[in-house]
């Protein structure tokens, strides 16, 4: 799932108290994701959506159907099928298109959609960063090479910077927002971009006087640039001293 590598994804329920007071999406229509939605949803001003992809729950116990059409009536579970990651993301949209985890979630699935990994057969060597599997023929000799590589989607990229762009003008503080976006540009190797979304960063903050959100970011080192390297709170160090704004 595009945006799963991020902290608010995991891949099974072990505290369902953490989750109290919160929205949370359930995707799947097995046992485990339909105990979870249930269990989540028993926690005090919880919202559980539960998406499956499929038209119905074919395999799965009668208890845990049960309990969930319990939840959906008592309104503390609402399931929807036949949808996927995207219609939630339309829905949510409609429902609340100034919402700045929508514009998070949104720009985190089309941003991992843009990029997609796929094997490659060749009988180039690869370069020597690169790992792969070295093919032979029956009598042992290098035949080919299997590695993989990444496929990059320079119109899904756009949508997500579209998305973020419109979040940063919405909440310009929001430093989680900005540096997105930086590290998405240096993953497309949009250097030009990425330089000019790290200054108007800067900027931004010295003119709202929001300085004081970067020391989250103190031992944080950007190193897209060619044999350089940037941090961020130390740029705005700087930044401070130059304009007498150091508290």
């Amino acid at each position: 799932m595009p945006g799963e590598e991020t902290h608010n994804v995991v891949y099974r329920l072990i505290d369902r108290e953490q989750y109290k007071g919160q929205a949370v999406l359930v995707v799947g229509g097995g046992d485990s994701a339909l105990e979870a939605a249930i269990a989540i949803s028993e926690q005090p001003d919880t919202h559980v959506i539960l998406s499956y992809r499929s038209a119905a729950f074919s395999r799965v116990k009668q208890k845990n159907r049960t309990l969930l059409e319990q939840g959906e009536k008592s309104g503390r579970i609402k399931v929807m099928l036949n949808s996927g990651v995207k219609e939630i993301l339309e829905k949510w949209e409609k429902s609340n298109k100034n919402d700045v985890e929508y514009f998070i979630a949104a720009f985190n699935f089309y941003f991992r959609e843009s990029q997609q990994e796929l094997l490659q057969l060749s009988k180039e060597e690869p370069t020597k960063n690169q790992d792969a599997l070295v093919l032979t023929d029956s009598l042992g000799n290098k035949s080919g090479y299997l590695h993989s590589y990444v496929s990059k989607n320079d119109s899904l990229f756009a949508i997500s910077q579209n998305i973020i762009d419109k979040a940063i003008a919405l909440y310009p503080n929001r430093l989680d927002l900005r540096f997105g976006k930086i590290h998405t540009l240096g993953e497309f190797e949009k250097f030009d971009l990425f330089s000019n979304q790290i200054l108007n960063t800067i900027t931004n903050s010295i003119n709202s006087e929001n300085l004081s959100d970067f020391t989250q970011f103190e031992n944080v080192e950007i190193n897209y640039l060619p044999k350089q390297k940037l941090n961020p709170f130390s740029i705005v160090a700087e930044a401070q001293k130059e304009k007498g704004l150091h508290r």
